[in-house]
């Protein structure tokens, strides 16, 4: 098990590394770096986006509300 976790931590760290390498031999290590920066910012933000959860809010039945005394058809105040 540690073997299989050090292999995947290896090939993620050395990925990158040989990634903007091979690029910055081709356009330079400035330019290499920088579109490395938007890629890896990027390429969080879309794993962020689609595996965070969005908070569901619970659904009241009205009969819920009306057993309380709050009226279903009657907005929040200051919401219209």
């Amino acid at each position: 098990m540690v073997s299989a976790f050090s292999l995947v931590r290896y090939v993620a760290l050395s990925g990158p590394v040989v990634g903007v390498g091979t690029l910055a031999t081709h356009i330079g290590l400035e330019r290499a770096t920088e579109i490395f920066t938007v890629a890896a910012v990027a390429g969080t933000a879309a794993v962020l986006t689609l595996t965070l959860k969005t908070p569901q809010f619970a659904r009241v039945e009205d009969d819920a509300l009306m057993a309380l005394g709050l009226d279903p058809g009657v907005g929040a105040a200051g919401v219209e």
